[in-house]
């Protein structure tokens, strides 16, 4: 009777061992998860950042000529990534310790040979998207060999790259020219919904920050992952200046049935680099013919005809490089019969 009594009290006590393993085991796991969980996967507690964010100063006082005293204007890429030490490898932010950002956005820089451009815009935008508390990658496409500047065939294949190779859930992408620069961090870069695509660089300094002259969604252009796919993307057939903006500028307004936002405020504003026109990126003299044929072109040019390939991915402090070989394209293989050339951009 006492044996069967001290087995029971002993089986008590490692029944209850085993229940207090057990029981530790599930909170370890649950810290060591909790601990280890990415901050990108979308399921953050409520603790959202504001809007707007309390970091915005206004304008950012863009200059391209005096940089205050710098030894360096614009800074050297070894000085932009010591100013921007709260980036992780190939220029993602993740975001404020103190809040959670409610989106993840993508930049995509096409890019060639424009240096000095490329470090005014990372000094200007890393600073802008900083105290917009945006979680965000910046990627530079940039395209290698001597072909002529195909804009196209380089975002096409940067988002590819975001949306297939990135352990990211990016929810906005922005189609950026290294050349147009915010002068207001109020201009915020972010998406606005399954109806609208952005197009914040409307005023141009260039334009004396007039909409007008032709220009549709050039610039810096901004939209949902699926709005782009649902386009089928940027043409990739211009090559040269001109052209791949108001086709897309079509593909987004008559086949997506998207409407354009532009903010209105009075320091929705952008800067242009004052550069001369690059000798690989000249006029192009069939673009306006091109372009009445994109509704016979667009189901099958785009991201799915598109045949680039990506020779090197190098990941900067401040961004992610692509190093890019575009597709040489026939446009006399698209264009077949001579068209008049004007161009209607609605």
């Amino acid at each position: 009777m006492m044996w069967r009594q001290t087995s029971m009290n002993s089986g008590k006590r490692i029944n209850k061992i085993l229940a207090m393993l057990l029981l530790f085991g599930t909170l370890y796991t649950f810290v060591f998860l909790s601990s280890n969980k990415p901050r990108t996967t979308g399921n953050e507690p409520t603790n959202f950042c504001s809007t707007p964010s309390p970091l915005l100063t206004g304008s950012t006082n863009v200059n391209f000529e005096d940089g205050g005293g710098r030894t360096n204007w614009p800074p050297t890429f070894e000085e932009i990534n010591q100013e921007n030490l709260h980036l992780q490898a190939g220029g993602f932010y993740p975001g404020p310790s103190t809040c959670t950002p409610k989106a993840t956005v993508a930049i995509i820089i096409p890019y060639r040979d424009r240096d000095v451009h490329l470090r005014f815009q990372l000094h200007y935008l890393l600073g802008i998207l900083f105290r917009q508390q945006t979680r965000h990658v910046i990627i530079v496409a940039e395209q290698e060999g001597l072909d002529i500047f195909n804009k196209g065939q380089l975002m096409n294949t940067a988002f590819n790259y975001v949306m297939k190779e990135l352990k990211l859930d990016v929810d906005c992408v922005f189609f950026h020219d290294v050349d147009s620069i915010s002068e207001d961090d109020r201009t915020l870069y972010e998406c606005r919904g399954k109806k609208e695509v952005v197009h914040l660089s409307h005023r141009m300094d260039k334009f004396n920050y007039r909409f007008c002259c032709g220009v549709t969604v050039g610039g810096v252009l901004g939209m949902l992952p699926t709005q782009f796919a649902k386009v089928n993307g940027f043409s990739n057939i211009y090559s040269g200046w001109g052209g791949e903006d108001d086709d897309m500028n079509a593909r987004l307004t008559e086949l997506g049935g998207y409407k354009i936002y532009r903010p209105v405020d009075e320091y929705n504003r952008y800067a242009m680099v004052h550069h001369k026109r690059d000798a690989d990126n000249p006029n192009n003299d069939y673009g306006r013919r091109l372009y009445l044929k994109w509704k016979q072109r667009q189901p099958n040019d785009g991201l799915n005809s598109l045949e680039t390939e990506v020779i090197s991915v190098v990941k900067h402090p401040t961004h992610t490089r692509l190093y890019i070989q575009t597709k040489h394209i026939d446009v006399d293989d698209w264009l077949g019969e001579e068209q008049p050339d004007v161009i209607n951009q609605g």
